[in-house]
């Protein structure tokens, strides 16, 4: 049944619009997550680096500091 008023059509509207970004943000995590499966566990093709531990703060710091000069451009 149709929507009695344009209130309604544009919740639906919304409500229709996030739940497809949702299914597709969904849809392409699974997609990575089998293509990183057979290329890892499967074909042993290791192409991330090794988790090697935390970030030191002094990087993250550093960072920042050049993050300023990135914003004046």
């Amino acid at each position: 049944m149709p929507s009695s008023n344009i209130g309604c059509a544009q919740s639906c509207l919304v409500i229709s619009i996030a739940l497809a970004i949702i299914l597709i943000a969904a849809g392409c995590f699974g997609l990575w997550a089998i293509a990183d499966y057979i290329l890892i566990d499967i074909l042993g093709w290791q192409y991330r680096a090794p988790f090697s531990g935390w970030i030191a703060p002094s990087t993250i710091v550093a960072s920042l500091s050049a993050l300023r000069y990135l914003i004046l451009l």
